[in-house]
């Protein structure tokens, strides 16, 4: 989480930076307020873990304990596989920090996981729909 929000934060001033820098002479270049805005507005819908974790949980009809949990009955499981291959999709965290972030779990298995939806998407509609739900 830290990681995300050092990032965060950084993007955050680069581009306050920026507006500053554009209306700094008084005369503003539309299209770089306009990107600096785009840059604003990403950052302001930016995925993280957590997010993807409660949206997984929702989706799969689980706790977020129960993705944490050492508990491995077939829909804890395909859930928490799926919230471990979204987290590696859509965030630049490690398999290393993944698997810290659900329940202590080895890099190995968050690898595991990644290969695992990667490939049931390809042949699983249940799952390729509920990977495409989740991405919205």
């Amino acid at each position: 989480m830290a990681e995300t929000n050092t990032a965060a934060l950084r993007a955050q001033g680069g581009c306050d930076a920026r507006a500053l820098s554009v209306t700094g002479l008084g005369r503003a270049d539309t299209r770089r307020i306009r990107r600096a805005a785009k840059t604003l507005a990403r950052m302001a819908r930016a995925v993280t873990p957590e997010g993807i974790m409660k949206a997984v949980a929702a989706y799969f009809n689980v706790t977020e304990a129960d993705l944490l949990s050492q508990r491995r009955n077939r829909e804890i499981a395909t859930a928490r596989q799926v919230a471990m291959y979204l987290t590696r999709e859509q965030t630049r965290l490690s398999t290393t920090r993944i698997g810290d972030l659900y329940g202590g779990r080895d890099h190995t298995t968050v690898m595991h996981a990644c290969d695992k939806i990667a490939e049931l998407a390809e042949t699983d509609d249940a799952i390729r729909s509920a990977i495409q739900a989740l991405k919205k």
